[in-house]
């Protein structure tokens, strides 16, 4: 495998986990988490009474949701408890912002700070390209790594997926399943996956892709939830 100093991809942080694959949110996470919450548009629309109302109306909607994700996570399998408060949270922050600022609105400014604390949170998770850039094989490191957290995620069933094409320039995942989306899907939120997947490719983008290599996202099925492929092409040398 490729090296760098004497380490194998294997070296690289977090090489073989995925988000739930810790049980704590790492403290210095929840402090960017909090900040970015802070600094958001949906927040500095609101005064200061309208901020404590808006985190009750959350605590209060947290409550309910709470009971409705987990109900539907049983349903399909997911027991991570984690999962469950995650997008109980995620869902109720949702509706309030909308029953607060209406759908267009509401939708927009939730989505800003949804995908600021989500890329932060993949930040955190996944290395830097230059990590990759130094090794030996930065397009085979990629892979390597990209599929260790692919397997990761398959292993508490949170996602299925195959490897639909790995050749020199090119290498295709497609997920077949993604628990992520099959709650909201379930609790009647679907438009949120979409904002999931811009959080998720905005890191991978950073992490996995570069001017040699250019990473794409479209659908691998028509009209199924949580199916998509990533796409991963290496731009071939002039000179070839």
């Amino acid at each position: 495998m490729t090296s760098v100093n004497g380490f194998d991809v294997e070296g690289i942080k977090n090489y073989g986990k995925c988000w739930y694959t810790f049980p704590d949110i790492p403290a210095s996470v929840k402090r960017e988490q909090f900040r970015q919450m802070l600094n958001s548009s949906l927040l500095g629309r609101l005064g200061p009474w309208g901020k404590i109302v808006f985190v009750y109306r959350y605590l209060s909607m947290l409550k309910k949701k709470h009971v409705i994700v987990k109900a539907c996570a049983e349903e399909r399998g997911i027991s991570n408890k984690n999962i469950v408060s995650d997008y109980a949270g995620i869902v109720s922050g949702y509706e309030v912002s909308i029953d607060m600022f209406g759908r267009e609105e509401g939708h927009a400014l939730f989505g800003e700070m949804f995908l600021s604390i989500g890329s932060g949170e993949m930040a955190w998770l996944w290395p830097e390209y230059e990590v990759f850039d130094a090794l030996d094989d930065p397009f085979e490191a990629i892979k390597a790594y990209w599929k260790a957290y692919l397997d990761a995620a398959q292993d508490l069933s949170l996602i299925d997926y195959e490897i639909v094409e790995d050749d020199r320039d090119t290498f295709r995942t497609d997920i077949t399943y993604s628990a992520y989306d099959d709650l909201l899907f379930g609790v009647g939120c679907p438009e949120l996956s979409s904002l999931n997947s811009e959080a998720e490719l905005s890191a991978m983008k950073t992490s996995f892709s570069s001017s040699d290599i250019v990473l794409t996202k479209k659908p691998a099925f028509a009209n199924e939830k949580g199916c998509c492929a990533f796409v991963w092409k290496k731009r071939k040398d002039d000179k070839e």
